[in-house]
């Protein structure tokens, strides 16, 4: 007679499961829970910190956790929220509170959210800049010249091709002279950006009202800004390809520029993004309360815009748009999500700057710096 199982012997027995098929089940599992992983034993801990398998999890969409940044006035700490979550005035519990110790000692400075890539954000704090993973923690100060006090454009991105992180800075000085610089992270040195390919631009060309910092948007291995162009005397794109290191510059919609003839407090909000895999403009035109998504088709080709949506909706501003095409944007002292319409999906009340520099989308990753 065959003697019976005692109970629970079973449950002690360790399960074998191929390296492979493990790699396949962690794949998918989003990165708050791999960190968390890590402590499980050293092999797992060897497995997620391997810079292939970040790779891997950063492009597998469906482990994708896209969050929107920003700061909570009566929060000394920023605020992370998931795209996907449904914001809820009354449940706290749908942003986390990540702590900013590594900035300067004092944080007593202002904090801005200067861009994001691959999941990392940067901040600029006190004249330092920092490179910032929210969701692992890795961080790196970066330190910025006297001579760029001034600073009105600033661009983060990533050079595939030398797998460096870089920051791209506009400054000018007395005489609106403006200087370019280029920050790369692997070489940790800020280099001049010189030659006769260089944008003419005016610095308080666009826009009139506004001579204030601006973030580029990322798209297409090229960091994106609205500057005015006094060679073609017009408002414009100017893009810089993060791989070649040249300038470029591009029209904006036909339809749009009698915008820019309105009166100093009546301009619209401008701002470049992505929407459906295309570069992107935001015109939200408060006086009359709807906002004009319009997508660039074809890259670089200006014949190519159309509009994709129109949003009835006052005083939005878009950050960013999510998976399934709705918005993400502020609206008066909150954040709201609405759809394709303009229909308001969700909303909090979270002040955030109203200028748009406290907020931002990056996407989770487990990618440290080179």
């Amino acid at each position: 007679m065959k003697k019976m199982e005692e109970p629970g012997r079973m449950e002690n027995e360790t399960v074998f499961v191929p390296q492979e098929m493990l790699i396949e089940i962690l794949l998918r599992v989003p990165v708050k829970s791999l960190v968390r992983f890590k402590r499980v034993c050293k092999s797992w801990q060897s497995l997620i910190s391997d810079p292939c398998f970040a790779t891997s999890h950063f492009e597998f969409s469906r482990a994708r956790t896209n969050r929107v940044l920003f700061f909570k006035p009566s929060d000394s700490n920023i605020r992370s929220m998931d795209l996907d979550a449904s914001f809820d005035d009354h449940d706290d519990s749908v942003s986390a509170s990540l702590k900013l110790g590594f900035l300067h000692p004092k944080h007593d400075f202002p904090v801005r959210i200067m861009g994001s890539c691959r999941g990392f954000v940067l901040l600029d704090c006190h004249q330092n800049l920092y490179i910032w993973n929210p969701s692992t923690g890795v961080h790196k100060k970066i330190s910025v010249s006297n001579s760029l006090n001034e600073k009105f454009l600033y661009g983060f991105g990533y050079d595939s091709s030398k797998d460096d992180y870089l920051i791209v800075l506009a400054s000018s000085s007395h005489s609106n002279k403006v200087k370019w610089k280029i920050f790369s992270l692997r070489d940790n040195i800020w280099k001049k950006i010189k030659g006769n390919h260089l944008p003419s631009i005016d610095v308080f060309g666009y826009p009139r009202s506004r001579a204030i910092a601006r973030v580029g948007s990322l798209f297409n291995s090229a960091i994106h800004w609205l500057a005015f162009s006094n060679g073609l005397s017009k408002n414009v794109i100017v893009a810089f390809d993060l791989v070649e290191r040249t300038f470029s510059e591009m029209l904006l919609p036909e339809d749009t520029y009698a915008y820019f003839d309105y009166d100093d407090d009546m301009l619209p909000d401008w701002s470049l993004g992505v929407h459906d895999g295309f570069l992107s403009l935001f015109i939200s035109v408060k006086d009359v309360g709807f906002v004009w998504i319009w997508v660039m088709k074809e890259y670089e080709v200006s014949s190519s815009w159309e509009v994709e949506s129109f949003l009835k909706i006052s005083a939005f501003n878009p950050i960013c748009c999510t998976e399934s095409g709705d918005f993400v944007g502020r609206n008066g002292g909150g954040l709201v999500k609405c759809d394709h319409k303009g229909k308001p999906l969700s909303h909090c009340s979270y002040s955030v700057d109203p200028y748009g520099f406290k907020a931002a989308m990056y996407t989770e990753s487990l990618f440290s710096l080179p």
